[in-house]
């Protein structure tokens, strides 16, 4: 099928709509040259549903006005079909059915319908185009997060499991806020079970919320003992 010729014979007053229905129909069997419009005169007539007979003579008289001529001919079934082509210069020489002469505009290199829009077909072996989606605030948020847990795994004091863990800290940053996780894995880092080797999964850790925990020190108690040793040898009172 040529585009190009269907777009111009639709623009161009032919004299009657049965003119103008057999030469798109023609314009369906031609190549962009107007050439090869080889095609069954009762086919023709069956799917346009027009009679055989007016079919032949709007033919006869396109031929008259030069808008078609014979080619030649090629045998078929029932003996020979005319091989007919498109005079594109008479063509485009009628009178054309658009108010202006840009909208009338014939012969372009590449011309489609009236108001209709197409993608064209990419080159051979092309690179397919890019289907990710763009990069959106939650996903820059998301960025975020992760370098939070990079924080939060440098400082974690056993190096056990990061990427389970890393979906668990993603799972509870989405309800509570980074300093207040690190608030509570410090006080962990500092508390007896780890100083003694007591440590568990972060993934466990994170899982029970753990930095909601009140942890205990060994070096804290001793420091305030050593305080209140030190105020009674003064003399002094400390409220506790």
């Amino acid at each position: 099928m040529s585009n190009k010729i269907s777009s111009l014979i639709q623009t161009k007053k032919i004299g009657s709509p049965t003119k103008k229905a057999i030469l798109m129909y023609m314009a369906d069997k031609a190549s962009d040259d107007g050439t090869g419009i080889w095609t069954s005169k009762a086919n023709m007539a069956n799917d346009l549903e027009m009679s055989d007979r007016a079919v032949r003579s709007n033919i006869k008289e396109m031929l008259l006005m030069g808008v078609i001529v014979e080619a030649g001919q090629r045998k078929c079934s029932n003996g020979y079909t005319v091989d007919y082509s498109f005079n594109l210069s008479v063509v485009a020489s009628l009178e054309s059915t658009r108010s202006t002469p840009e909208a009338a505009s014939p012969l372009n290199d590449v011309q489609v319908y009236p108001c209709t829009t197409f993608t064209p077909t990419p080159e051979p072996r092309s690179p397919k185009p890019s289907i990710e989606p763009p990069l959106e605030p939650s996903l820059l948020t998301k960025s975020l997060d992760n370098y939070n847990f990079d924080e939060f795994w440098k400082l974690y004091p056993k190096k056990h499991g990061k990427k389970p863990a890393q979906a668990k800290y993603l799972k509870a940053a989405k309800k509570h806020s980074h300093a207040k996780i690190m608030d509570g894995l410090k006080n962990y880092v500092k508390s007896d079970n780890v100083k003694k080797g007591f440590v568990m999964n972060a993934t466990t850790w994170l899982n029970q919320e753990r930095w909601e925990d009140e942890y205990s020190s060994t070096v804290s108690n001793q420091s305030t003992n050593l305080q209140l040793e030190v105020l009674k040898e003064l003399g002094l009172n400390y409220d506790a």
